[in-house]
């Protein structure tokens, strides 16, 4: 769900449309990206852009700027919401993604699609794939999402290359 969903489908396909495929094929890769457990397409989008406008402004907000640490990164992604004074400053979510009724949907349903797979699980493997089908993936991708946002964010260029890191982190440029 992480890496094709969010990875591919989310952040590659919809938010930067640099993956280019038909309509049943983006609806398949937001299904699985909304399962991730982060939030729909719409909301990711613009988490986004709020960030990477941010990010690049001179007095960028504590919550997108990870001055103190990577704890502190956590702390305000976990406990915090950020509410932007002006969101006219923002891009606008493409709107080949804002008008799709589907994504909408995904939206609004957002954590209860577990309930359908957690049920399907339980119907093939009992509690354990339950366990490791639903809550661990969840903490897991809970966990490897935002320690790939943060090393991936933390610091302006980053010019290292990690040959097959690509495989570990979603696709996602890491440098060290």
């Amino acid at each position: 769900t992480m890496c094709l969903g969010v990875s591919v489908g989310f952040h590659r396909g919809l938010i930067h449309r640099g993956l280019q495929t038909s309509r049943a094929v983006e609806a398949v890769l937001a299904l699985l990206g909304t399962v991730a457990g982060l939030g729909g397409v719409l909301g990711m989008s613009r988490m986004h852009h709020m960030r990477d406008y941010h990010q690049n402004q001179p007095d960028c907000p504590a919550y997108f700027g990870y001055q103190g640490g990577f704890l502190t990164a956590m702390a305000y992604a976990l406990f915090f919401d950020y509410r932007a004074p002006d969101a006219s400053v923002y891009p606008p979510v493409d709107p080949r993604v804002a008008e799709r009724p589907l994504f909408h949907l995904l939206e609004l349903a957002g954590l209860w699609l577990q309930l359908p797979l957690a049920l399907a699980l339980y119907a093939v493997g009992g509690p354990a794939f339950v366990a490791w089908g639903i809550f661990v993936r969840l903490a897991l991708t809970q966990d490897g999402f935002w320690i790939i946002h943060y090393v991936s964010h933390v610091s302006g260029e980053q010019p290292y290359e990690l040959p097959g890191a690509a495989v570990l982190f979603y696709g996602e440029e890491i440098g060290m």
